[in-house]
């Protein structure tokens, strides 16, 4: 997005190894803003030790109508009320936070991947996929999860994984639109996906209303 007016496109570039300004926070992460000019100054960074934020990163759009664009932003090192149950953040790029969301559970790794798959005509964020391939939700462990959120920060639907340690939800896109809905598909990796003694992974493509709602 041009911030800055100058007619480039500034570049959102994620740090998750990144250690607090203060120094004090080894591993907290950080986003950083890149201009046209070279000009880089730090965004946002994360809250505590080893949140890892910036480890997966989105453009939002305008989504609170100020006239900048803000940045959508995981952390999947982040314990909030559970250890590395990870989290997702929308901030301006002028780092005010806009929302958060956290984990469910210990290990979660919930925003370790993030991608927009629907968006308002003014081009922000209306919907929102979000990876947490640490989850043994369904009574799976580590099948992993992923889940739906609108551009406002709520839950509109989630999928756990049924394969153990799989991972489901370790990278996310938005697929094709294959039944000519109108809408793209949501697409779920499960990295680490075992056959026949090897590692191949497997990419699940689902629909909206495929998925449990809330």
């Amino acid at each position: 997005e041009d911030v800055d007016g100058d007619g480039w496109q500034e570049l959102a570039i994620g740090a998750p190894g990144a250690g607090s300004s203060a120094g004090k926070l080894a591993g907290a992460g950080a986003v950083y803003a890149a201009a046209s000019s070279g000009d880089l100054w730090r965004m946002l960074e994360g809250k505590a030790a080893g949140d890892r934020l910036g480890e997966a990163l989105a453009a939002a759009g305008d989504t609170n109508a100020d006239g900048t664009p803000d940045v959508l932003a995981g952390a999947p090192g982040a314990t909030r009320g559970f250890a590395e149950a990870g989290e997702v953040v929308l901030a301006g790029f002028d780092g005010t936070r806009l929302w958060a969301r956290t984990g469910r559970e210990a290990g979660e790794r919930y925003g370790a991947a993030l991608a927009v798959v629907a968006r308002s005509p003014e081009g922000a964020a209306d919907e929102l996929l979000v990876g947490a391939p640490g989850s043994s939700a369904g009574g799976v462990p580590k099948g992993g999860r992923g889940e739906l959120v609108s551009g406002d920060g709520r839950e509109l639907a989630s999928i756990a994984g049924t394969t153990k340690g799989a991972g489901l939800g370790g990278f996310v896109a938005a697929g094709p639109d294959l039944d000519g809905d109108g809408r793209k598909e949501l697409v779920l990796v499960e990295p680490a996906t075992w056959a026949d003694g090897e590692t191949l992974g497997l990419s699940h493509f689902y629909r909206r209303n495929d998925l449990p709602k809330p």
